[in-house]
């Protein structure tokens, strides 16, 4: 295979590196709220980069979308309501 076929394939895809503000643009979630959930491991944490610099993974950042809406998606088992037995 050559270099232009690995490429184009789905499988060889370049991971990138984004900021806090295409992070919150992405979510709709606000700094303090990415940062709160990332404390509580409810969150792809940053990676550190250079000069004190901080970025997300795009692929982790899209793992928890996907995870979100097949959380939203799962559908919820509710408890059966039993009737009370009479109290006498």
């Amino acid at each position: 295979m050559d270099r232009e076929q690995q490429s184009q394939t789905p499988t060889t895809q370049r991971e990138r590196f984004i900021r806090i503000s295409e992070v919150q643009a992405l979510t709709g979630l606000g700094k303090s709220t990415i940062y709160d959930a990332i404390r509580q491991s409810q969150f792809p944490s940053s990676v550190p980069l250079p000069g004190g610099r901080v970025a997300w993974l795009q692929s982790e950042i899209s793992d928890w979308q996907r995870a979100r809406i097949a959380l939203r998606d799962t559908p919820k088992v509710r408890p059966c309501h039993q009737p009370e037995k009479d109290r006498k």
